[in-house]
């Protein structure tokens, strides 16, 4: 597992990139547990994405400092 966290101009961004075992993001339904983050994301004017990357799932976000 990584975890990198950046901080570009006024946008915090996290991404988590891991190996273990999951499937495609691409054929996920959003749960109870997807729509919270993407709801409370949104209600601070950012995004969540999950996706494939290198063989490996990503969940990358990013978020005003200042919404």
């Amino acid at each position: 597992m990584s975890i990198r966290v950046t901080l570009n101009g006024a946008q915090l961004e996290m991404q988590l990139t891991h190996d273990g075992q999951f499937s495609d993001p691409a054929t996920w339904s959003a749960g109870r547990g997807m729509s919270n983050m993407q709801l409370r994301l949104r209600q601070l004017g950012g995004e969540i994405k999950w996706s494939l990357h290198e063989g490996r799932l990503r969940t990358a976000w990013q978020a005003p400092l200042n919404p």
